[in-house]
């Protein structure tokens, strides 16, 4: 039996646009841990297997699981149910990169 998984090609451009979110507010937080002091690159991988890949692989679950579903209901339109699921992460890591900016920079961003 071959199992082929692809991610469907809709999901992609919402899917990028969530991980760079997602790799933006790392940075952010890398450039934030320089600054003060706390950065330790021996901790880095850890904390990207356990902070950042999670995030990652999930959504392209999500991506593929509302593949599925839309193609067991065809009334399940994939792209939609896709983004409902990504906005919530792609709010969480934006807010994190608005907070770490703000420290960052000093600047206001309301």
């Amino acid at each position: 039996m071959d199992m082929e998984f692809v991610l469907p090609e809709r999901a992609i451009p919402a899917l990028i646009a969530v991980i760079g979110v997602i790799l933006l507010d790392t940075i952010f937080g890398i450039l934030l841990a320089i600054r003060d002091g706390r950065f330790d690159f021996r901790k880095l991988p850890k904390f990207l297997i356990t902070n950042v890949f999670p995030y990652c692989g999930g959504l392209a679950v999500l991506a593929l699981m509302a593949e599925y579903l839309s193609v067991k209901f065809e009334w399940l339109y994939s792209q939609w149910l896709f983004n409902a699921l990504a906005a919530p992460v792609s709010l969480k890591f934006l807010i994190e990169a608005k907070d770490k900016i703000v420290k960052l920079f000093g600047v206001n961003l309301q």
